[in-house]
């Protein structure tokens, strides 16, 4: 390694990087590693990100909602597969609340939480605790400074993980333009391949199913891992069978929100129900 290279440990695995090319972000030369034992690929330590999050989403995030729509079909597939149709989802790194919003109105019971970004569409259904069926992260992990630290945490509060995070090129093809690095942004410092998922499930003693693209499972049963892959295909019609069995939560959410703003009905006047007694 060149000695005018910083060197930074794998925020995975822990191994010496190996330096892979240079890109401008937010106004500095910053240097990727990929790590030659767990196939991870990271930025120098990330010291602009009170800078990056100034804006929660980026203006570049054109397909937030084409995303959220297809998230919508995942998820479902994701509790069909753990027989849980009708459990709870906390949705981490859920941004504005639109899948929050989306998986209630079919009728699954979800709740939001963020770090980053405000509540906008799925106000009061933020996460208040207590054990989920299912914790997703969509776009999330490639925003991680401690990507394994955060994946035991949430494995703490549910048996099962579902994720998206586009899965790097390998070595001999990645090169400094792929598209999902969107340096300008600087919100993404970190990338996984197959290899990287593995080691990550192995350190967690768990297990790991992907599509070998963007979405993956990480799960404490194997069963459900092998469940999730074989129902993988069906993931367009999840929404509507899920739908069938459950019960849209719009009206429902709609009529709690109004209570909760109405408040307590105004007390009687007793001078006035002594009058009109008297009349």
């Amino acid at each position: 390694m060149s000695p005018t290279l910083p060197t930074h440990a794998c925020r995975v695995c822990g191994a010496a990087p190996t330096p892979a090319f240079t890109l401008p972000v937010l106004g500095r030369n910053v240097h990727y590693f990929e790590c030659m034992r767990c196939a991870y690929l990271q930025t120098e330590t990330p010291t602009w990100l009170d800078e990056a999050y100034a804006r929660s989403i980026g203006d570049a995030d054109t397909g937030i909602m084409l995303r959220n729509r297809s998230n919508v079909a995942r998820v479902a597939l994701a509790l069909t597969a753990l027989a849980r149709v009708g459990g709870r989802v906390l949705d981490v790194g859920g941004g504005y609340g639109i899948l929050v919003r989306m998986l209630r109105d079919v009728g699954i019971d979800a709740y939001w939480s963020d770090k980053h970004c405000d509540n906008l569409l799925a106000r009061g259904f933020e996460d208040g605790g207590g054990p989920y069926d299912l914790l997703t992260a969509f776009e999330v992990l490639e925003h991680l400074v401690h990507p394994v630290e955060e994946l035991r945490a949430w494995l703490a509060r549910g048996a099962s993980v579902l994720v998206s995070t586009e899965l790097a090129p390998e070595r001999a093809v990645l090169t400094p333009d792929w598209w999902y690095l969107v340096p300008e942004h600087g919100q993404h410092i970190g990338f996984f391949r197959r290899p990287t998922l593995e080691w990550v499930a192995r350190e967690l003693g768990c297990e790991v199913a992907t599509d070998g693209c963007s979405t993956h499972l990480f799960t404490r049963q194997r069963a459900i891992a092998r469940r999730w892959t074989l129902l993988r295909p069906l993931t367009r019609l999840a929404p509507r069978w899920a739908a069938s069995r459950l019960t849209s939560r719009t009206m429902t959410d709609f009529a709690a929100a109004r209570r909760k703003h109405a408040g307590p009905p105004p007390a009687a006047n007793p001078s006035s129900s002594v009058q009109e007694r008297g009349q």
